[in-house]
């Protein structure tokens, strides 16, 4: 009777979700072209992206350095920026209803005062495990330093400056435009990072700020409830080296978490902390951002280089679903290195916007995924091999229901752009033929568990002959019907250990929840989620035994957490209340 109830209640909220989601937004696929403000007033440039290539809108690229020119005379230069906006609103481009969009660049390119040296301290920029400024351009010559050193996100004084930006802006176009220019302004996306991206650095592990290392001291403080005690426990549970005497003694710098060889950590279990707590600082910086953007009365996006790659630690997460939970879009900006995991990329960003859709009730306004492609001749590849791969992203996406596909790089001469419709001729078909398609709504009634914190013990995550990801392999190695190919063609949601760990009954949306390889690490409020009466844990399969094919949620006791211990449910609930942390077991 009670599996006839939940099938029914199943059916109920499917129907309701795809009803809901395609009655309030039919909505269209889109290609967006990005593009320097000052192509972007180019009508000849907009005519041609829109007719030759399918662009149905234009994102603009604002720089901070570009439009603070005067900081003495108080003088800002949106010249530029406002001739780009009337022209794409213009009536002689009425015929083709381009859309806008917004990137607002706050951490790189800043106004050339604004340096280590000048108006902000060293520690108001991202700073490496050796006390060394990140200089993500070095290696370069003739980069200007205002595009070398990409901002500190929890320092007071550049998180000022960068909200203070992103406010000048958003104040300008409200006063600037007319309702009817504003309301074809579908997203902003303020970015602080490399490549338009709201990230830590990709290409290090950064974070060891002074104002880093004073925040996550005292976020070790509050996990442990302020006791010493707690954290050598965890940290060095078989007292292998000297405990703690006092809080300031936690220096990251010292422990080499940037490296990927387990062999060479001084202290692992610190390392779980480190990462949990710079996506926290990565998560409070974009919701700060989010809210500046709603109360402008726009939507927000969040941008990111890769949903999973080999350097997701150093982009500041092992899990960033939390980073999106008051996003409208997300978007990353894949490259053709990870074909192999865009059908993957794809399934996982459709799962976190149903997620956040669903536990943040927006159903009217679901959030939506895209995928970003690159420029002509990106990394000395033929115009066919580049049309071929950037064709199969846009396909992966569009089919596990992206919105948007947004094309980069493509902002040059006309002249280059007419050569390029012959060189890229495939590419420019596949763009036509999907511009303003029917958006693919996905419903999925089964998902699979995926632990990421698995990338905490597992490190060699890329496979040199097809660079798939262990994450990626372990679903395919072990979930029934996922592949007939050897390659990831599911119809499955993907949950993780935070969306158990934020709303336990979300997974009594699916008729069954498969336990993967990686599932061997259950976070410690995750398992207490799945343990939870209101949790219909019967309904969960496992692939980690199934010599029985038992769906009993007792097969997750024993598991690892995400500190590699083993534990049972009753030692878990234990030490997961206050009275263990007071020294009471």
């Amino acid at each position: 009777m009670k599996s006839i109830i939940f099938l029914i209640l199943l059916f109920l909220f499917n129907n309701f979700y795809l009803t809901q989601a395609q009655s309030c937004s039919k909505k269209k696929f889109k290609i967006v072209f990005v593009a320097d403000v000052r192509v972007a007033s180019n009508k000849d440039w907009l005519s041609r992206v829109a007719t030759n290539w399918g662009a149905t809108g234009v994102c603009l690229r604002v720089f901070w350095g570009h439009l603070d020119t005067n900081a003495l005379a108080g003088v800002d230069n949106w010249t530029n920026l406002d001739k780009a906006i009337y022209t794409i609103s213009s009536s002689e481009f009425d015929n083709k209803k381009l859309d806008i969009y917004i990137r607002i660049c706050m951490g790189l390119q800043k106004p050339i005062w604004v340096t280590p040296e000048n108006v902000l301290s060293k520690n108001d920029f991202q700073i490496t495990f050796n006390d060394s400024l990140y200089d993500h351009q070095s290696y370069e010559k003739g980069i200007p330093e205002s595009e070398r050193y990409p901002l500190n996100f929890v320092s007071p004084n550049s998180v000022e400056k960068m909200k203070n930006f992103l406010k000048e802006v958003l104040e300008h176009v409200n006063k600037t435009f007319a309702d009817s220019i504003k309301i074809r302004i579908k997203e902003v996306v303020p970015t602080f990072s490399v490549s338009d991206e709201e990230e830590y650095p990709f290409a290090a592990m950064c974070g060891y700020s002074s104002y880093e290392i004073d925040a996550f001291r005292n976020y070790l403080m509050n996990k442990y409830y302020n006791n010493l005690f707690n954290l050598n426990k965890k940290w060095n549970p078989d007292s292998t080296w000297k405990d703690f005497n006092s809080w300031s003694e936690i220096t990251p710098g010292n422990y080499n978490w940037h490296l990927y060889v387990d062999s060479l950590y001084s202290y692992p279990k610190g390392r779980v902390d480190w990462i949990n707590f710079r996506t926290e600082q990565l998560s409070a910086f974009i919701g700060s951002l989010a809210e500046i953007t709603s109360s402008f009365g726009f939507q927000m996006g969040v941008q990111i280089g890769s949903i999973y790659d080999d350097l997701i630690e150093r982009r500041g997460w092992v899990d960033p679903i939390k980073l999106f939970e008051k996003a409208n879009s997300i978007h990353v900006a894949d490259i053709y290195q990870y074909s192999e995991n865009f059908d993957f990329a794809a399934e996982y960003l459709h799962s976190i916007c149903k997620f956040w859709t669903v536990t943040n009730n927006m159903i009217c306004e679901p959030i939506r995924f895209s995928t970003e492609t690159n420029w002509p001749d990106f990394d000395n590849k033929e115009p066919s091999f580049l049309s071929q791969k950037w064709g199969e992203q846009l396909i992966s996406y569009y089919n596990k229901g992206a919105s948007e596909c947004y094309v980069v790089g493509w902002d040059i001469t006309t002249g280059k752009l007419d050569s390029c419709k012959f060189l890229y001729e495939a590419w420019r078909n596949i763009l036509l033929e999907y511009s303003n398609k029917k958006v693919v709504k996905a419903i999925n009634q089964y998902a699979v568990h995926l632990s990421t914190e698995q990338v905490l013990y597992n490190h060699n995550t890329k496979s040199l002959e097809n660079r798939r990801f262990e994450l990626y392999n372990s679903i395919i190695n072990q979930v029934p019907y996922v592949s007939t190919s050897g390659n990831y063609n599911s119809s499955k949601d993907i949950i993780t250990n935070y969306m158990i760990e934020k709303n336990p009954t979300y997974l009594n949306n699916y008729s069954g929840v498969y336990f993967t390889q990686s599932s061997e690490y259950i976070t410690d409020a995750a398992y207490l989620g799945l343990i939870k009466d209101s949790v219909k844990t019967a309904y969960l399969n496992t692939t980690l035994n199934s010599n029985n094919g038992n769906e009993e949620y007792e097969l997750i006791q024993g598991l690892k957490n995400e500190y590699n211990e083993i534990r049972s449910a009753l030692d878990l609930i234990r030490r997961s209340t206050k009275y263990f942390y007071d020294g009471i077991k």
